[in-house]
């Protein structure tokens, strides 16, 4: 079981890449039969060796009393011990107690065949057990390996599902962008592009290096997105623009800093974003001369904010925040507003087009009098990008609902739409929530319905981003 589960094992991906592996290549089932019998007969030589404990304690047990000659080890492994072996004598009476009792003599006629037999079927099991244990580790240690390579050579650097947070300990990702191949490979570049069966993230980072979509930023995480690739992510938000106004949506844009105070009201929308914020502490720099007479600049300790302020991960609450002032009654309802802009999240593992530091998306945020109407703005924008995929970049999508763990933070439900990649792997493309009244009430945002009555306001965001053309591709 060990050395199968290992074998099995070979072809589990990294966890904190938190991706769906949807189906089990089919060259792991040879190594998983293999493991299997392995496992079997390291089975085999335990049962060997705990027979062979048993039956020879109890021969043992019978023997223990018996007064017989010695013999010698040559004579055993002579064969000659039973026809040398004399009949076993018994003692007429045994002492207990200081007295004497006759004792009953047994007809079974006991002999060190029982050490022996225990003795040699101990070491037999203890070989068995030694040498299919070095085998087995031997060859498993070989298909992890074999699995592993396999694995990694078939893995995309897009098969990403969304994720919040970023990993204390990353240290270098292989599937970054590779400088080297982009200023190896550009859009004049006669050199063959790699098979993506052979090599699938190096296939996917060559295409997008030949087509001249992208070049590597001096800043880490973020990249540069050259005429060739925003005209792609032009194409796409021309057609989504569209649709969204034929829903009767308009544009917006709201700021990109927001402060500090305003995150600290959503607890659980903090919560998700706090490890992926850019905080902007001082609003100027000064001029400074070091040791060696180089100039150069650094945070004036005057020009402190007095409240830090984000780089927008997110704009639900500075929205909101503005939601509070336009939204008085009924009537005011609902707000149906879009915004296309940049966002800031602080990523650590980066992959072209499907996760940077900085990134343009677009996000729709809408207000309503009920939670019917804002679940019914949640289904029917996640249509939308369902349209928008089918019909503009050909790519079929799957529905679906996010379970609790995987949640936008601060909605109640989030919808997903995931597009199945070339090796099998999910991607979400794009997703859109029900916030229930958590924003209205962390911003205090109420409506006077028909009656007089004071309301909470109910909430929808939803998105989609330059991840759509790493999908594509």
């Amino acid at each position: 079981f060990f050395f199968g589960q290992m074998a099995i094992g070979n072809f589990a991906h990294d966890a904190r890449e938190r991706v769906l592996l949807v189906e089990t290549p089919k060259s792991s089932f040879p190594h998983v039969a293999i493991g299997a019998i392995l496992g079997f007969s390291a089975c085999v030589g335990t049962i060997f060796l705990w027979g062979g404990a048993s039956s020879g304690s109890s021969m043992l047990y019978q023997t223990a009393t018996i007064n017989r000659p010695q013999v010698s080890t040559s004579a055993l492994h002579r064969g000659q011990l039973v026809s040398k072996f004399p009949a076993p004598t018994f003692p007429s009476t045994v002492t207990k107690n200081g007295g004497s009792a006759p004792m009953q003599a047994t007809t079974t006629a006991a002999s060190p065949w029982g050490e022996t037999h225990f003795s040699l079927t101990r070491s037999m099991g203890v070989c068995l057990i030694v040498g299919f244990a070095a085998i087995g580790a031997a060859l498993s240690s070989l298909l992890t390996s074999l699995g592993r390579s396999r694995c990694q050579s078939s893995v995309p650097p897009m098969v990403m599902m969304a994720t919040t947070g970023v990993e204390d300990d990353v240290k270098t990702d292989p599937d970054e962008i590779d400088t080297e191949l982009f200023e190896k490979f550009s859009s004049s570049s006669s050199e063959k592009i790699v098979s993506m069966e052979k090599d699938y993230s190096k296939w996917y980072q060559q295409v997008i290096a030949c087509a001249d979509l992208i070049d590597v930023s001096p800043v880490r995480g973020c990249m540069v997105l050259k005429p060739n690739g925003f005209a792609i992510w032009e194409e796409m938000k021309a057609d989504l623009d569209k649709r969204f106004k034929a829903t009767g949506h308009r544009n917006a844009y709201f700021p990109l800093f927001i402060p500090q105070s305003f995150l600290s009201k959503e607890a659980e929308h903090v919560e998700g974003f706090a490890k992926e914020c850019a905080v902007v502490t001082h609003h100027r720099l000064r001029s400074v001369t070091d040791e060696n007479g180089n100039k150069g600049v650094e945070p004036d300790p005057a020009a402190k904010l007095e409240e830090s302020l984000i780089v927008r991960p997110t704009s639900e609450t500075i929205i909101w925040n503005m939601y509070g002032r336009w939204i008085q009654s009924y009537r005011d309802l609902p707000v149906l507003i879009n915004q296309w802009a940049n966002v800031v999240r602080w990523e650590m593992r980066t992959r072209p087009f499907l996760r940077s530091a900085e990134f343009l998306w677009q996000e729709g945020h809408t207000a309503h009098a009920t939670s019917d109407e804002a679940i019914a703005e949640s289904r029917r924008m996640l249509d939308v990008y369902v349209d928008h995929c089918k019909e503009v970049l050909a790519i079929p999508v799957i529905k679906g609902e996010k379970s609790e763990n995987e949640r936008f933070a601060g909605a109640d439900m989030t919808l997903t739409i995931e597009a199945m990649m070339q090796n099998g792997w999910a991607l979400q493309s794009g997703t859109s929530h029900f916030l229930g009244q958590n924003f209205a009430k962390a911003f205090d945002v109420k409506y006077q319905d028909d009656e007089g009555a004071q309301q909470y306001v109910w909430a929808t965001s939803w998105g989609v981003s330059t991840r759509l053309i790493g999908a594509l591709i």
